[in-house]
């Protein structure tokens, strides 16, 4: 029976031929099955700029008042900055945000007047929640200004401050992988001098064993010092970052909370407190001490672990779908390099200490045959970490196209050096300890190692330089729509076009409408929006959103309310209406809007209390809104202009619709609150709370994602002489979503209680009459509905259509 190959300390040397067969099986199926998990998932979404209205590169007749940027993931609207030069560098001041509260992907701002025949960058800055610091411009022309001249402007340009931030996130990064890789060799090192020495083993080998747990010792305390300086930089400069794209209009410590308030910055926090205490823990224990202590070992890989997956929350993995899993599986590829690198380094420090210059050669290859030995046991599975978890990263961000971007250069150099060094290396260190013994005592395997050391720290270099760099960049200027990915282009003839598109569906149709309204009058487009709304799904669902936004270009193309009040625009809810004066009322300032209010609707007084006149005064509620960047309680005291009580109750509708439809887009200021779904309603004038739950179930439907069981419960939790009001808004969302069909319609309002059935009913009929401006649907309806709610269809149908 031949003997197993032992080294000169008696620790056998087993060929892998040698392992159980299981025991591999084992091995290959856990390696495979962490590779499988590491290469699932969805391709990640990092945040970029998906189109903006004006679209860039855009030549327009007119100066735009406002711009909107639509993100490919919701960002904080505070975050988001724009500033506004001409070709000549000379900033305009007065780009104002008008977009506030929680995450959205689309955020607006108001322009300045910018003067015509001139060449605009309207550059942009935000970060998001992977935090990559986005920018870019959307560049315009404006009046008679040649293609050539807007094609080749150019305005974003990288500030001084971003490059040092840029410059010290690489510096923490790198020394915080730096300081980890040092750490967790250390604390290898102290688990192998601990463990009980072969018996056999020589006494200068077990001297050996503990200088070893001495340099492993001090290496602890120096790596945790680094990483923790490391850490404290990184987190430190993604605050300042967080910081500085915020918003002037917020205060330095409203700033400072603001940046502070993120996972990234708690957690940043907890990680750095771990490391101190770390720190603490380790250099407060002898050397001596430190190197054999079973609690040093468990408290401190304990604490570094945690502290690696609180900073693994940020950078990529807070842009997946499933952020848990994407910060696990970061944490464990850092924490993989570091196993890797770390106990090379202390081979490496080893090598210069007394008792490598003074060991005899034999003794030397004992030491580093089991040391090695040891290392080659968890070196695989290391391997196969690193292997599945940067494969993950790489197919998901960029696919095999590694050369297109910045990014992706940076991956395919850090791939280069793993597969051009160090598995060669790795190759020729495992077989100089399985095989090739004798080369342990020799200067080229120390030099092999200090190059595999040295090649490690290049891939932990290249690491931290990806992290700043975003994979969705590419050649294509920012914000430059491409037909081919569904974006919005510009004004189109065909508005078949439009219904095609999966990002800009919106701002397509604006231009189309808008287009036939400059070609023939406003009157034709009205009548085309209602018309194509029989037939088109988007139109059928968003018809009095289109007639709205129609609405507000009408008020810009005609220059007075009396001219674009005069075509018929009551067709889908008279949005068209509400749009004009919307727009009309937000061009007033503070001090003559409230003179100005009583007289705006005059023109289209001559039938008091009819659909127009109802339409203007409500549309000026929305204007109050606009005016005032949905501020609700500012808005409020302008309508009590109207002393009218039917004048004053439209006016505070349109407030409250405007509420709504602002909270849906973002402008939030204080007018919901998420401990009370029943606010605003619940706490505002008796004589404005009819107007108010005549609207508030939109509110309570988009919160609980249409849930109408939801939505009915907290109808419910209503003062008793509102229920019904807020039943009534539920059969109008209801009416609505079901695109006025019937069984759906009586399905929906049956999941309310029966007493208030008739209510959600009426609210339903109330909207067939007024999206068609016909009774037909609603006709089907009351024939439809139970007995008991006939009369009440009925009632409602037929007090529409005399209005009408």
């Amino acid at each position: 029976m031949k003997k197993r190959a032992r080294l000169s300390s008696g620790a056998p040397l087993i060929p892998m031929a040698a392992v159980p067969i299981r025991r591999r099986v084992a091995r290959l199926v856990s390696l495979s099955f962490l590779a499988l998990l590491a290469l699932t998932g969805r391709a990640w979404a990092h945040t970029s700029l998906l189109e903006s209205s004006p679209a860039d590169r855009s030549r327009l007749s007119e100066a735009p008042e406002s711009l909107r940027l639509r993100f490919s993931d919701p960002v904080e609207p505070a975050s988001v900055t724009v500033d506004v030069l001409s070709v000549d560098g000379r900033h305009h001041e007065g780009a104002v945000r008008r977009t506030g509260g929680p995450l959205t992907d689309v955020v607006e701002f108001s322009l300045p007047r910018l003067p015509d025949g001139g060449t605009y960058g309207l550059t942009w800055q935000s970060f998001g929640p992977d935090g990559h610091r986005v920018a870019g411009e959307v560049v315009i022309g404006v009046g008679y200004v040649s293609e050539h001249d807007v094609a080749g402007a150019s305005f974003s340009s990288v500030s001084i401050w971003n490059r040092l931030t840029e410059l010290g996130g690489v510096v923490g990064r790198f020394s915080w992988y730096v300081g980890l890789s040092l750490a967790v060799g250390a604390l290898f090192g102290m688990r192998w001098a601990g463990r009980k020495p072969a018996d056999k083993e020589p006494k200068s080998v077990r001297k050996g064993r503990a200088a070893v747990g001495g340099v492993a010792g001090g290496l602890l305390v120096a790596g945790l010092g680094v990483a923790g300086a490391g850490a404290g930089l990184r987190w430190a400069v993604g605050l300042m970052v967080r910081f500085g794209s915020y918003g002037p209009e917020a205060s330095y410590p409203g700033r400072a909370w603001m940046a502070l308030d993120s996972p990234p910055g708690w957690l940043g926090l907890l990680a750095l407190g771990l490391l101190a205490w770390s720190w603490r823990t380790s250099a407060a224990v002898s050397p001596e001490r430190r190197a054999t202590s079973p609690r040093v070992l468990r408290r401190v890989s304990g604490a570094l672990g945690v502290a690696a997956l609180c900073l693994s929350v940020g950078g990529h993995a807070l842009a997946e779908d499933v952020p848990l899993v994407a910060v696990v599986l970061a944490a464990a590829h850092v924490l993989a390099a570091a196993l890797w690198l770390g106990p090379l380094v202390l081979a490496s420090v080893f090598a210069r200490s007394e008792w490598m210059r003074s060991a005899d050669p034999d003794d030397r290859r004992a030491l580093l045959g089991s040391y090695f030995g040891a290392y080659a046991r968890v070196a695989a599975f290391v391997f196969a970490v690193l292997v599945g978890t940067g494969a993950r990263a790489m197919l998901a961000n960029v696919g095999l196209h590694l050369f297109e971007n910045g990014y992706g250069r940076a991956l395919a150099a850090k791939l280069l050096v793993v597969v051009a060094v160090l598995v060669p290396l790795g190759w020729y260190h495992d077989r100089s300890v399985r095989v090739r013994k004798e080369r342990l005592a020799r200067p080229g395997f120390q030099s092999g190692l200090r190059l595999e050391t040295a090649g490690l720290a290049a891939v932990l270099g290249l690491a931290s330089v990806i992290t700043i760099l975003n994979p969705e960049e590419s050649g294509r200027p920012v914000g430059t729509p491409a037909a081919a990915s569904g974006f919005a282009t510009g004004p189109v003839d065909d508005v078949g076009q439009c219904s095609a598109l999966v990002v800009g569906k919106r701002n397509c149709y604006r231009e189309y409408f808008a287009g036939l309204m400059r070609k023939q009058d406003a009157g034709v487009a009205v009548a085309e929006v209602a018309a194509l709304a029989r037939t088109d799904t988007y139109l059928a669902v968003e018809c009095h959103q289109v007639e709205h936004d129609l609405g507000n270009d009408a008020a810009v193309h005609y220059g007075s309310i009396a001219q674009a009040l005069s075509f018929e625009g009551s067709a889908c809810a008279s949005g068209y209406y509400h749009g004009v004066v919307e727009k009309i009322m937000s061009q007033y300032d503070d001090d003559s809007l409230r003179t100005a209010i009583p007289t705006v609707c005059e023109s289209v007084a001559t039938r008091r209390y009819s659909t127009e006149h109802f339409s203007c005064i409500h549309g000026i509620g929305h204007g109050i809104m606009l005016r005032f960047d949905a501020d609700l309680w500012k808005s409020m005291p302008y309508c009590k202009a109207l002393a009218e009580s039917w004048e004053f109750d439209s006016c505070i509708g349109g407030l409250f619709m405007e509420n709504v439809i602002s909270a849906q887009a973002g402008h939030v200021k204080g007018t919901f609150k998420a401990e009370d779904p029943l606010f605003p309603c619940s706490v505002v004038a008796d004589n404005e709370k009819e107007q108010c739950w005549g609207i508030h179930s939109s509110y309570l439907l988009w919160k609980h994602a249409n849930s109408y069981p939801k939505a009915f419960a907290l109808c419910d939790r209503a003062e008793p002489r509102f229920v019904g009001t807020c039943y009534q808004s539920m059969g109008r969302d209801i009416s609505g979503a079901a695109l006025l069909d019937p069984p759906k319609v009586i399905a929906a309002c049956n999941l309310g209680r029966p007493e208030f059935r008739g209510r959600c009913i009426e609210g339903a009929a109330l909207n067939a009459v007024y999206t068609d401006h016909d009774t037909a649907k609603a006709d089907v309806l009351c024939r439809e509905v139970a007995p008991a709610y006939q009369s009440v269809c009925r009632s409602a149908r037929d007090r529409v259509s005399a209005a009408l």
